[in-house]
């Protein structure tokens, strides 16, 4: 009489069976002995068990899938580079489980995961930003940061998750006018005037705080965007705050000509102050007051 013994994943990871789990893994025609298998690789947190691993995201028991996802997120960040490679080629079932995975390991990767830039496709690229911005805005600053290293792949890959992000991305790269490192200084001003005049009240709010080579780069930005920063440029001439309105007032005379209508229908706003700020600019631009 033959005698057959179901295999103890758990007792063979606390033997170091590394060998048998993974040809458990591989082979077995049991889905819960593949998955039991697969949760003590993770446990046991060795590097030589990803591939085997991330080979199982393709299991056809979804139980399996799960369970290796588990498992490399128990691996953690060893686990990245070669979760990430794979968003190179992997169909789209295996790409939702890598983005899953990823998601579960935490957004404290980051770094890893943009270090993959240069061994990624465009379709791996196009997965990495998605995982990335799944993240949130808390590695925004993470991002902004990457826009002055050497790698030219890397600063690009931050800059457009920066631009998909809108105006989560603003506090961060306002933040970044004053950074010491100039390469991420221009980079942040290039992003800031591609997200246009939706940018000149959050530019204009801290200038009263501002160092003067800071704010000059804000008037860089403000009259790079020109004409459509008008309109709330006419509304910072109201602000309270001198810096602010002077700033304003600033842009509308650099502009001249393209600033005459609004500062005239300035000259009968119901404010008297700006009236008189709209009818001075009027007067220093070189247009009559009517």
């Amino acid at each position: 009489m033959i005698l057959f013994f179901k295999p103890d994943p758990e007792r063979m990871r606390l033997k170091g069976n590394l060998n048998g789990l993974i040809k458990l893994v591989r082979s077995s025609p049991d889905p819960a002995l593949r998955m039991e298998s697969a949760l003590a690789l993770g446990r046991m947190q060795t590097p030589r068990a990803i591939p085997e691993l991330i080979q199982s995201l393709s299991d056809p028991d979804p139980r399996v899938v799960d369970a290796a996802s588990e498992a490399l997120e128990y691996i953690g960040r060893p686990a990245v580079r070669s979760l990430v490679e794979n968003y190179n080629s992997a169909d789209e079932a295996v790409t939702r489980w890598i983005h899953q995975t990823l998601i579960r390991i935490g957004p404290g990767i980051l770094n890893d995961i943009l270090a993959c830039t240069p061994i990624l496709n465009e379709a791996g690229e196009e997965r990495v930003s998605y995982t990335i911005l799944s993240y949130g805005k808390s590695d925004l600053p993470v991002l902004v940061d990457k826009l002055g290293v050497s790698d030219r792949r890397i600063a690009r890959l931050a800059e457009a998750i920066i631009e998909t992000s809108g105006r989560d991305a603003l506090p961060f790269l306002i933040q970044a006018l004053d950074n010491p490192d100039g390469e991420i200084q221009a980079r942040a001003a290039a992003l800031l005037i591609l997200f246009g005049d939706q940018i000149i009240p959050d530019l204009l709010a801290s200038c009263a705080q501002d160092r003067e080579e800071v704010r000059d780069l804000k008037f860089y930005i403000i009259n790079e965007i020109g004409r459509p920063a008008l309109d709330p440029l006419y509304e910072s001439l109201k602000d309270s705050n001198p810096v602010t309105s002077s700033m304003a007032l600033k842009v509308f005379m650099e502009l001249g000509d393209a600033a005459i209508i609004p500062l005239i229908r300035g000259i009968y706003d119901e404010n008297q102050e700006t009236r008189v700020v709209s009818e001075n600019a009027l007067i220093r631009i070189g247009e009559p007051v009517v």
